[in-house]
C-alpha cells in the first residue's frame, strides 16, 4: 500500500466515521480507530466468517470503543462497502450490552447486527434519496415558476 492510497483510505474512513457516528447517535462513545498499515490479524470466533477487515472491542459500560483497521483488507473495497463495515461496526457499540461469551451468542450478535447494519443503510439511503427527490421537485417547480414569470413579462 503506497503513502498516498493509506491517506486517502484514512481520510475515507474518517469521514464516514464521523458521518455515521453523528447519525447512529454514538457522540458520546469515545471511540478510539486503529489504522494497521500492514495485515492485522482481525480476531476471529471459531466457525466465523470475518472478512478480516475490521475489528470492534466495544465497552458499553464506559462508552469506550476501539476499532482495529486493517488498511490492506479494505484496499479495492468500494467506498460503500467500506461504509457498510464500518456501520456494522458502530452497531456492535448499540447491542454489545447484550453480548456474552459463549460463541453461540457471538454468532447471533453478528446477525443481529449484520441485518441491522442493512437496514440503517436502506433506512439512510432512502431517506437520502427521498431528501434529493423532493428538492430537484421543489428546483423544478422553482424553474417553471420563473419561466411563467417571464412570459408573463413578455
Amino acid at each position: 500500500m503506497s503513502d498516498a492510497e493509506y491517506r486517502a483510505l484514512k481520510r475515507s474512513i474518517k469521514r464516514v466515521h464521523d458521518r455515521w457516528l453523528r447519525i447512529m447517535h454514538l457522540e458520546s462513545w469515545d471511540m478510539l480507530l486503529i489504522f494497521h498499515r500492514d495485515d492485522y490479524p482481525i480476531p476471529q470466533e471459531p466457525g466465523g466468517s470475518n472478512v478480516g477487515s475490521m475489528y470492534i472491542d466495544a465497552d458499553w459500560r464506559y462508552l469506550l470503543a476501539t476499532i482495529h483497521i486493517n488498511m490492506p483488507a479494505l484496499l479495492g473495497l468500494s467506498d460503500e462497502r467500506i461504509e457498510q463495515n464500518i456501520v456494522h461496526e458502530f452497531t456492535h457499540c448499540l447491542v454489545s450490552e447484550m453480548h456474552r461469551s459463549d460463541p453461540e451468542s457471538r454468532d447471533h450478535e453478528e446477525r443481529v447486527v449484520t441485518m441491522l447494519t442493512l437496514a440503517l443503510n436502506r433506512a439512510y439511503d432512502t431517506g437520502w434519496n427521498d431528501g434529493k427527490a423532493d428538492l430537484r421537485r421543489k428546483q423544478r417547480e422553482a424553474a417553471k415558476e420563473t419561466k411563467a414569470a417571464q412570459a408573463a413579462k413578455e
